[in-house]
């Protein structure tokens, strides 16, 4: 039999088969370094500064992605201190790349002898709609110990700065306050200059992105302290960082071993064994502080809530020969270190009042007191006739019965109805914001009390898209994880938070943002007092209050567009609405601005006013009310009063300080520079002079007119009341015994301000019979009338 032959691809063909598919199969899977090839998420550190408890702090994470395609990752970092409480941020990396994000955090628990925290992060995907794991990052965090601590940026070769900031410090006994940053280690948000009390810089960081230099601006616009080492410092640098704030002019730069200082209470020659570097400025409107050689030594500059010195001279132009700070430090350091920052975040009473506030705008339905009355009326008549015709059965004692089973019905009935008007009230958030403008680039200030309320529990979904910090009060949710989570630089969303069921849910926001108000308002001084422009933006301002330095005033309109607060417009001390009957809001307001004026002092005429109108810059989706009240601090842009124009300046606008009057070397030690208080319980006898300053808009000027009213407490003791004019008092009375108030009154040509625009005022109070009593000045009030002059 002949067998037919096959070709030997169809002989071999289940062997060749085979090995085709062992050869695909062997390709497609993954090698075994493949395996490490996974996205992942390594370097966890806190950035600058470490964690403290209640101050947001940056985490910084370096992602990398070896696959082929791009991806979206969500890096979350956690804390042992909190582990239910998650920070989050989204980050897309480019095939086979690394990029470094940062996860804005905050701490609400730590303990106080921990030296650091346990931190925890996962780098998470998404894979058919379920999240995957990448990888896991377990590390500490070094838990910071210094209150607020000075951030030093220097350079490479800059060996002066960091002797000039270590003597500062030592000087005001902040030892080991200082951190040492570059450009790398810069945040690139404001949560990472959160704590940071100054800033000195002595050399411009190379590569400073424009995320980190915004953050800086900002930072310093919400009240930072920025110093500024010029004869290091680019000009470049200073006027990318502050704008039209930087207006000062490098004239030109030079060597000298002689520096002879000029400033308040400072007159003071330096020889020096070697040339220090110094910078000639021209202020160009900067206020000088101190002069060297004729140039300024140090300038000062307003930029939004915060101030910026500029330091003309090398680092060791201000340090004596065993490098701490000499003398000629210290008129800059008074003003760097000691002026209180006008930050509301730092004052509890006034976050305690925005609290109440923003939890009293939402209430319970309440049933009517007519609902009651008929429920209670019917049992009692329904009793009653119950009564009679048991009385008529002879069954009288039945009524007992009758009576309990009756009452508890009724209460029943009660907490069913009261049950249902509690479902009843609809899901509400209530926020009251404080928001105070910084007069730069329409940059605001905000801070946001929250209280939500929902019948029945729901997830709340929290959002801004400006920004910000926001600090939820946790309690209820410890069963809960949540996050926090930043899908750019300024825009985050909370995902796990739950509205707890009949329950008020609060919070705290804090950030700088862009808001629809002016940034500052016109103002002049005349006859009737301060006239005020009045812009068509701030048309939905109401219950406008004008707050100077001593005092507060209501404003009246005397036109659509021009309003005025004159004498007859002082509102009395903790008053802050004129109305016949105040209404629950009004109360609410009042208690405010009350916490607000109690710790803030005002040393310029500042406008207050109320407003239902400001966009709040959080969302919460998915209630049915909203409600909102803001409180818009507006400062006021006084302009110069043209000469031969009468002018009238209120005592609520004045400021006054204590100085050494004739024969004093310091000024008596009655009163609280800082805090703008007087000390009281005093014993022994003290000679004061107060000096208060008038308005630099209305210099030159001519009095006709000066009032001062003195509240005192002097038992048994001599009091001595005068105004000075050129050194010598002019007007002076005389009284004993004083419980009360003193008046004195200066006719024309009597008083004459001083060189610098000063009106002073003598307060003698010596001793008596009744020394044993203990005496104390209560307020010192003044209030000026003259007339403009022509300026040389």
């Amino acid at each position: 039999m002949l067998r037919r032959r096959q070709s030997p691809c169809v002989q071999n063909s289940p062997r060749w088969m085979i090995s085709l598919v062992l050869a695909v199969l062997f390709w497609q899977m993954p090698q075994p370094n493949a395996w490490a090839a996974l996205p992942r998420a390594s370097g966890t550190t806190a950035r600058m500064i470490g964690v403290k408890q209640g101050r947001w702090t940056l985490c910084s994470s370096v992602v990398s992605n070896p696959t082929k395609s791009a991806q979206r990752f969500l890096v979350v970092s956690s804390f042992d201190a909190s582990p239910n409480r998650q920070f989050g941020a989204w980050v897309w990396v480019p095939a086979h790349c690394s990029r470094r994000v940062w996860v804005p955090c905050e701490l609400s628990h730590i303990n106080r002898r921990a030296q650091s925290v346990g931190a925890h992060t996962l780098l998470l995907g998404r894979q058919a709609g379920r999240e995957v794991v990448y990888s896991r990052q377990v590390g500490l965090l070094m838990v910071e110990k210094n209150s607020q601590p000075t951030v030093v940026i220097a350079g490479a070769t800059d060996n002066q700065t960091p002797a000039l900031v270590s003597a500062m410090l030592a000087e005001q006994g902040l030892k080991g306050g200082a951190v040492y940053a570059s450009a790398n280690n810069l945040p690139p948000v404001a949560q990472g200059w959160d704590g940071v009390k100054a800033v000195v810089i002595g050399a411009s960081p190379s590569k400073l992105s424009s995320l980190q230099m915004q953050a800086l601006r900002r930072w310093v616009l919400g009240g930072g302290r920025l110093w500024l080492q010029a004869a290091r410092v680019p000009q470049v640098f200073c006027r990318r960082l502050l704008g039209r704030g930087w207006r000062a002019v490098v004239a030109g730069r030079t060597l000298s071993a002689r520096l002879h200082f000029v400033a308040t209470h400072l007159n003071h020659v330096v020889v020096l064994h070697r040339a220090v570097r110094m910078v000639e400025l021209i202020p160009n409107g900067m206020h000088t502080l101190m002069t060297v050689n004729g140039w300024p030594a140090v300038l000062q500059e307003r930029f939004g809530r915060g101030r910026v010195l500029v330091c003309s001279l090398d680092g060791d132009g201000l340090l004596n020969a065993n490098g701490k700070a000499s003398d000629v430090l210290w008129p800059a350091l008074q003003r760097f270190y000691h002026e209180r920052s006008r930050l509301v975040q730092h004052h509890q009473s006034v976050a305690a009042a925005m609290k109440q506030f923003a939890r009293a705008q939402i209430g319970y339905r309440v049933m009517r007191r007519r609902t009651v009355a008929v429920i209670l009326g019917l049992f009692c008549v329904g009793l009653l006739v119950a009564g009679v015709w048991l009385h008529r059965r002879n069954r009288l004692e039945k009524i007992v019965w009758l009576a309990g089973g009756g009452a508890v019905g009724v209460a029943a009935l009660l907490v069913v109805l009261g049950l249902a008007q509690r479902q009843g009230v609809p899901a509400t958030v209530s926020t009251v914001g404080f928001f105070q403008a910084t007069g730069e680039d329409h940059a605001v200030i905000a801070h946001v009390a929250i209280a939500a309320l929902s019948p029945h529990s729901r997830p709340a979904a929290i959002r801004s898209s400006v920004g910000g910090m926001l600090t939820m009060d946790m309690t209820g949710q410890r069963h809960n994880v949540t996050r926090l989570i930043w899908t750019d630089y300024n825009q985050w969303h909370s995902r796990g938070l739950m509205l707890p069921s009949g329950s008020l849910l609060g919070g705290q926001y804090r950030g700088i943002l862009a808001v629809k108000v002016p940034q500052r308002v016109s103002a002049v001084y005349g006859p009737d007092g301060l006239e005020l422009t009045w812009p068509r933006t701030a048309a939905a301002l109401s219950n406008r209050v004008i707050v100077g330095p001593s005092g507060a005033l209501r404003t009246v309109r005397k036109s659509p567009s021009l309003l005025a607060v004159g004498p007859g417009q002082i509102l009395p001390s903790g008053q802050f609405v004129v109305t016949a009957v105040l209404s629950q809001q009004d109360r609410w307001r009042s208690d405010v601005l009350r916490a607000l004026t109690r710790h803030e002092h005002y040393a310029r005429p500042t406008l207050l006013a109320w407003s239902s109108r400001v966009a709040s810059p959080i969302r919460l989706a998915g209630l049915d009310r909203n409600l909102s009240q803001s409180l818009v601090e507006l400062p006021l842009r006084i302009h110069h009063t043209p000469a031969n124009t009468n002018v009238v300046v209120p005592w609520p606008l004045l400021h006054y300080t204590l100085a050494a009057g004739p024969g004093q070397r310091s000024p008596a030690l009655v009163f609280d520079q800082r805090n703008h208080k007087w000390i009281g319980h005093l014993s022994m006898p003290a000679d004061v002079f107060v000096r208060f300053q008038l308005p630099r808009q209305i210099l030159p000027i001519r009095l006709t007119s000066v009032n001062v009213t003195l509240d005192i407490v002097a038992s048994g003791r001599p009091v001595r009341l005068a105004l000075f004019s050129e050194g010598k008092p002019a007007v002076v009375i005389r009284r004993v015994g004083v419980v009360g108030r003193m008046a004195l009154h200066g006719g024309a040509g009597q008083v004459a301000p001083d060189a610098g625009g000063g009106v002073w005022v003598q307060i003698r109070v010596g001793g008596g019979l009744d020394i044993a009593h203990a005496w104390g000045i209560k307020t010192v009030r003044l209030s000026v009338a003259g007339r403009t002059l022509q300026s040389n």
